[in-house]
């Protein structure tokens, strides 16, 4: 019964996966078919059409630092209050979650007009309260901290759905408790709350680290990596190198070395994760 499930992961996964890291080890450009792979050969400057990879990569961690401390952060604290009882819970909770049910590339549609120089919403609202326009996509000292905002915007519903379960799951009692013994809220939050909660704000830290470092949609569709390359992260390097600039066995490489980089990431996690008793 599992050969067909074991079958389709072979084609769709693992063979694919060997491929790509064959791949790796050749030069193979797609304008060049009469050259060939190339084992091994010319690709070992660390430059990716001339621009350095390492200029690449601190943008990555930049957008990656940003945009988990943000979706980490207000996504515990909006559970936190989603956890509580108030009018119009279920409505709040509805409409916080709405940004999960649109696809990426419609956000990044959707907010490149929100954010547009001369008819966007945003530049609109701050003209009434007099403050000037700003073109937040096309200059380059704003528009990777609006990718980062939007991006923050998309997905911390999720954390915030994540926390959320995490919370209703806590024992109750824990807290009846901690009020017979005097603590207040923020001790409460500290002693009981973090540590129960820490398995689950710890997995949440992987999965949204390992989907800032896969990012490519919504740059694609706000900014195509630009003004110039600001935006420009690993993602959508590996998607200039291999299907713009056609060097696939160079693309194919940068794809492991991201890959290599998350998994370092995911172990440190991982050992941080409490054993189970």
């Amino acid at each position: 019964m599992m050969t067909p499930t074991i079958l389709l992961f072979i084609l769709v996964t693992f063979y694919p996966m060997l491929y790509a890291l064959q791949l790796s080890f050749h030069s193979w450009n797609l304008l060049k078919p009469s050259a060939g792979k190339v084992f091994l050969a010319s690709r070992t400057t660390g430059t990716c059409s001339g621009i350095p990879v390492s200029g690449r990569f601190q943008i990555t961690l930049l957008f990656s630092l940003g945009t988990v401390s943000l979706q980490f952060f207000l996504g515990f604290l909006i559970a936190l209050a989603l956890n509580r009882e108030f009018a119009g819970k279920s409505l709040a909770r509805t409409i916080i979650l709405l940004p999960l049910l649109i696809t990426p590339v419609i956000i990044g549609i959707m907010w490149r007009w929100l954010l547009n120089a001369e008819v966007g919403l945003a530049n609109y609202l701050m003209g009434l309260v007099g403050i000037p326009a700003t073109s937040w996509l096309g200059n380059p000292s704003y528009a990777l901290p609006s990718v980062i905002l939007v991006d923050v915007w998309h997905l911390t519903p999720f954390t915030i759905l994540v926390v959320l379960a995490g919370l209703q799951s806590v024992d109750p009692e824990l807290y009846q408790a901690g009020k017979i013994d005097g603590t207040t809220a923020w001790q409460a939050l500290r002693y009981i709350t973090i540590p129960m909660l820490s398995p689950v704000l710890l997995i949440v830290l992987l999965l949204i680290t390992m989907s800032s470092f896969r990012e490519f949609d919504k740059i694609y569709s706000l900014t195509q990596g630009g003004p110039g390359r600001a935006t420009e992260v690993l993602g959508f390097v590996v998607y200039r190198v291999s299907f713009k600039d056609f060097h696939m066995g160079y693309g194919a490489a940068l794809s492991f070395v991201m890959l290599l980089f998350v998994l370092v990431i995911a172990l440190i996690y991982i050992r941080l994760l409490p054993e189970s008793e």
